[in-house]
């Protein structure tokens, strides 16, 4: 049981070092500012500074909505965006590359990534026992695949 205590303690103390919560008052003008400017319809925003110095703010854009996260650097400049999206969402060419190359799977989650205007998807794929963690370029191309 000590064990077990001190592992729980060593991973909380080492979550704290790399990232923290912060309040919305915390977060720099700049950052706040360009954040308020690009999403204008974003409600129950919930601030992080992870230990790069790159603020994190998960949000959505209404009480029922799906998931948002956004990265800015110090200096405020958007350099990740990640929004949960639907199957119907996903480009045409990832559904193709879906009915393909993972035939009789299921889509579970999505998620579209921009980073810096580098468009890809997170899927999740499933079909009992077996579950994927599929990274798609917009094009359909797989670029990365990881049992889940």
């Amino acid at each position: 049981m000590k064990n077990l205590i001190l592992a729980l303690m060593l991973l909380f103390s080492i979550q704290a070092i790399y990232a923290q919560d912060i309040k919305e008052s915390q977060v720099p003008a700049v950052i706040l500012n360009a954040y308020k400017l690009q999403f204008k319809n974003a409600k129950l925003s919930e601030w992080e500074i992870k230990h790069n110095g790159v603020y994190e703010v998960d949000f959505k854009t209404s009480l029922t909505g799906k998931d948002h996260t956004a990265l800015y650097t110090p200096e405020g400049k958007l350099v990740s965006y990640k929004q949960e999206i639907t199957a119907k969402q996903l480009p045409r060419e990832v559904k193709d590359a879906i009915k393909k190359e993972f035939k009789g799977f299921r889509i579970d989650d999505v998620d579209r990534y921009d980073q810096q205007g580098k468009v890809t998807y997170k899927v999740g794929l499933k079909n009992s026992p077996q579950e994927y963690e599929v990274v798609f370029s917009a094009s359909g191309a797989v670029i990365s695949k990881k049992i889940d």
